[in-house]
């Protein structure tokens, strides 16, 4: 297998990019978060060229601005349909795509609104008190998420997402303190059975999922 650069983009200032993740699906779609606070949504395509040789690209969509540091990660649900983003702040924010273009009023002055190809919004959030979040997972089926934070915190959330797509609905389910130091990665089992999470405390937890009355 070779592999080759197709284009480079980087986010505000040159800052560091800490999270990457493709949607699920035939979409095309790519997600990154930055040390910007921002989410940037970019399109990736290929147009046939003369022969066998391909044009490939890679298209900015838009910019999502909501969280006020760092983003340190960013999961598209399983379905494709949302997208988790968490940061430096401890918000947990779920995001879903907008029919059309909204104009984001904290839009840095110096970019072009005729660039943004499409609108994201925040339809639910949730706070880890004011620890950054370090790594968030999702449950196979989509209706759970489960978080690692900075005070050493593995957080279940269980999510209720209405008939209106707009309506999102979430509670914390389960806090967990096993481990002696920040979290450093979480992990949903794909069978369904186990969360896994792993410490700078130099140690994996392994939690038996158990289910009652549709809760964890």
């Amino acid at each position: 297998m070779e592999a080759s650069t197709i284009t480079v983009h980087w986010h505000n200032d040159n800052q560091p990019i800490y999270a990457i993740d493709f949607q699920p699906g035939s979409t095309p779609r790519l997600v990154t978060g930055g040390g910007d606070n921002n989410i940037r949504m970019w399109n990736l395509t290929t147009n046939s060229g003369s022969g066998e040789v391909n044009n490939q690209s890679v298209e900015y969509l838009s910019t999502l601005r909501k969280h006020t540091q760092a983003v340190n990660l960013v999961r598209f649900s399983p379905d494709g349909t949302l997208l988790a983003s968490a940061g430096d702040d401890g918000t947990l924010m779920l995001w879903r795509l907008c029919d059309g273009i909204v104009k984001d009023f904290g839009a840095d002055e110096d970019e072009d609104d005729d660039d943004i190809k499409e609108s994201w919004k925040v339809v639910a959030q949730f706070r880890s008190g004011t620890s950054e979040i370090m790594d968030v997972c999702w449950s196979p089926c989509g209706k759970y998420l489960v978080s690692g934070s900075m005070d050493n915190t593995v957080r279940v959330y269980q999510l209720s997402i209405g008939n209106d797509a707009d309506k999102v609905t979430g509670k914390l389910i389960q806090s967990l303190k096993s481990h002696s130091h920040y979290i450093q990665g979480v992990y949903w089992d794909p069978l369904d059975e186990y969360i896994v999470s792993q410490s700078a405390d130099r140690s994996v937890n392994v939690y038996k999922i158990i289910r009652k009355h549709s809760a964890i």
